[in-house]
């Protein structure tokens, strides 16, 4: 779990035998979940941390063989953008 200098949170959990679910939480507490990469055959999503700004960094994990972890960055819980292949990496952010 992440939290911001708003209040802004995000995070994930998993419950044994099921895909991670991840949020958004934003300074009033509401739960918004993050959508997966448009078009992807998502077995698994994650967010690792978030800026002042509300952007977020995680992961979408696409289905396989050989699971692919792609980065992806969302905007208050608003997908933005896939940032391609990432392996295992766990990506972090800062505020600059």
């Amino acid at each position: 779990m992440a939290l911001n200098d708003s209040g802004e949170a995000v995070g994930w959990g998993r419950v044994y035998g099921s895909l991670s679910d991840p949020a958004y939480w934003n300074s009033a507490g509401v739960s918004v979940p993050l959508q997966p990469m448009p078009g992807s055959d998502t077995v698994g999503i994650r967010a690792y941390d978030i800026n002042n700004s509300g952007i977020i960094v995680g992961s979408d994990v696409k289905a396989g063989t050989a699971p692919e972890y792609h980065g992806v960055v969302w905007n208050r819980g608003t997908f933005v953008r896939d940032l391609g292949f990432l392996g295992q990496a766990a990506p972090g952010l800062s505020n600059a």
